[in-house]
């Protein structure tokens, strides 16, 4: 029985080019997610250190301070408190005035938020270092799981005038 090299060759040859024209499109469907997803996560970490940039500005005197919790009362005579929750970056007021609470809790994708005192001059810490970590999670990305996440970061000194510790 003679083998028709004409029949089987041009079947070949097509399903090599579908599977090499499939493979090219999902590498350029992966590589567009993951550069949406740097984007994405570059950005939600930008507005984050912005959004407390903006906050910090009417601090009066610090009340609470750890590496991931800010508590301070602002010149407002309001007691704002900033803090990571799960993935939220959340601001909490409470006005000392009229007693009104209100929490807003930002969808910032946190990974991690660090606040860290630097001092410039004597022992009062006048420099305040913010650092901002965000994450992708699974869903949003394309492609075999294999843990490795896409992650920004965002950092910023703001610089502390006029504060008293209590």
């Amino acid at each position: 029985m003679a083998v028709q090299m004409d029949l089987i060759v041009p079947p070949a040859i097509m399903g090599f080019i579908i599977i090499l024209v499939f493979s090219v499109n999902s590498f350029i469907l992966e590589t567009s997610v993951d550069n949406r997803l740097i984007y994405e996560m570059q950005n939600f970490a930008d507005v984050s250190v912005v959004l407390l940039q903006d906050e910090l500005r009417s601090l009066k005197s610090i009340e609470e301070f750890t590496d991931s919790t800010l508590r301070f009362t602002s010149t407002d005579e309001e007691t704002i408190s900033i803090y990571r929750e799960g993935r939220n970056l959340n601001i909490a007021r409470h006005s000392t005035v009229t007693s009104v609470s209100d929490t807003l809790a930002h969808a910032a994708r946190l990974a991690s938020l660090s606040f860290t005192p630097q001092e410039l001059v004597g022992s009062v810490p006048t420099l305040l270092h913010v650092r901002v970590v965000t994450e992708s999670t699974a869903d949003q990305q394309v492609g075999a799981d294999n843990g490795n996440r896409i992650r920004a970061y965002a950092e910023k000194q703001v610089y502390l005038r006029n504060i008293y510790y209590e």
